[in-house]
């Protein structure tokens, strides 16, 4: 989604408090508890601190990619509805806002690279969660340089040809809500949530609508 920082900032702050929103509307509708309210909190900031990169390489039943090297903070795997008769996907996601792996193709084909958002459900209802890719280069071939917001269903697609056994060196940049407002998870984990969840709620609503109308009047000045 190409727009600029300060719209990137509002969109991810109107998505994040829709999400928040709707967790403590269970709780104060009493459909969860106060454990399970918390609880989901905790994986809505987790999601929105993380990015995910979806990789095939598109060609024969037998294509894959094969990883050499990749650190600790990056989660790999190769989901069951990757697999088709165009080949074996992988899929990655990392908190580390500079990516830096080494994967070797296995077979000729073309190398699709998905950039995404965390897919985070409530009620099974998937809801956006936005990062904001800096950067992405291939090889030391810069593909993108600039601001770019993606989520799990406006993901953003790349691609390349690519040889058997060809390595491909691959590293992405990209920040999230938390690097552009820390005081988000600032004033969630600083309250004592039992007894004070209503404060919690109050100051993150309050927290948002404040940092919302900064930007917008930066804007208008």
């Amino acid at each position: 989604m190409a727009l600029n920082l300060n719209e990137i900032k509002i969109c991810m702050l109107n998505t994040y408090k829709l999400s928040f929103n709707k967790i403590f509307e269970e709780y104060y509708s009493q459909h969860i508890n106060l454990e399970d309210c918390i609880n989901k909190i905790n994986g809505l900031n987790n999601s929105w601190n993380i990015s995910r990169v979806d990789i095939k390489n598109r060609g024969l039943q037998s294509n894959t990619i094969k990883f050499l090297e990749y650190g600790k903070h990056i989660n790999v795997s190769y989901p069951y509805w990757f697999k088709d008769m165009d080949g074996q996907g992988c899929k990655f996601e990392s908190f580390k806002k500079d990516i830096d792996v080494i994967f070797n193709c296995v077979n000729d084909g073309i190398l699709e690279i998905h950039l995404k958002g965390k897919d985070f459900r409530l009620n099974d209802k998937r809801m956006d969660v936005y990062v904001n890719i800096h950067e992405l280069v291939i090889n030391n071939n810069i593909l993108f340089k600039g601001n770019m917001l993606v989520s799990h269903d406006k993901p953003q697609l790349f691609e390349k040809s690519c040889k058997n056994n060809e390595i491909v060196l691959f590293n992405l940049t990209f920040s999230t809500i938390f690097d552009y407002f820390p005081q988000l998870k600032i004033l969630w984990h600083n309250k004592n949530y039992i007894n004070n969840i209503d404060s919690t709620y109050k100051s993150i609503n309050d927290y948002i609508a404040a940092e919302k109308s900064f930007i917008q009047n930066f804007e208008f000045y």
